[in-house]
């Protein structure tokens, strides 16, 4: 039995990351073979991505990446970027649009069970970045069957208006990452929040109306 937790740490952070991590479920072709994929390649593909929807038309869910966080926690492996500017967040926006009016063409007609917006930190967008992102998401895809709408977020970055406006588009069910409320642990895994922040983003949510709220602990973090 290993005792010293630091060591054991980063031999599963190392772990970790020298796997082959593209994405929170199986992609296929893979992103690495993108480019080399030619045109009756990609018809072959959008065929068979309709296909398989029309099959799982039952649980079929629409997962929004947002890659953004205020600071990169230590022991993440999830794609996303750390103090990054205002500006790359609007571009990534506007091209992020861009790839849902293309999915659009491929899945507009089947009717997602399930909005899943995560990252990274969706909660960084400021409420006009939120409320256009809902907006074009709700105008490219049909959610008339939709029976949840989940998003993730952080409470040094969840404030009451944002919450409101979460609720007005439907979210109901409210992520918060936590992961401890030990403040010397928090420091040590590189996260800003504070105890105070989580009791009032969960307080603020119940509020607010947002019907389930999960809230992310991790055991094992390393002081």
């Amino acid at each position: 039995m290993i005792k010293n937790n630091d060591f054991l740490f980063k031999k599963i952070t190392e772990k970790a990351a020298a796997a082959d991590f593209t994405g929170y479920t199986v992609q296929y072709p893979p992103m690495l073979f993108w480019k080399k994929i030619n045109q009756d390649e990609e018809r072959e593909i959008r065929k068979s991505w309709k296909k398989m929807a029309r099959k799982n038309l039952k649980r079929i869910g629409l997962y929004i990446h947002i890659p953004f966080c205020n600071q990169r926690c230590s022991y993440c492996r999830y794609f996303s970027k750390g103090k990054v500017s205002k500006s790359l967040i609007e571009k990534y926006l506007r091209f992020l649009e861009k790839e849902v009016r293309i999915y659009r063409n491929i899945l507009g007609k089947i009717s997602f069970r399930t909005l899943y917006i995560g990252g990274g930190t969706p909660s960084i967008l400021s409420k006009s970045q939120l409320d256009k992102l809902f907006k074009v998401i709700y105008s490219n895809f049909n959610f008339k069957n939709c029976i949840q709408v989940a998003f993730e977020a952080n409470p040094d970055s969840l404030s009451y208006q944002k919450l409101k406006l979460l609720k007005q588009h439907k979210v109901n069910r409210l992520t918060i990452g936590v992961q401890t409320l030990d403040d010397k642990v928090l420091k040590a895994v590189n996260r800003i929040q504070d105890k105070k922040s989580v009791y009032d983003s969960y307080r603020d949510a119940r509020k607010v109306g947002i019907s389930w709220i999960n809230v992310d602990l991790m055991a094992g973090l390393p002081l």
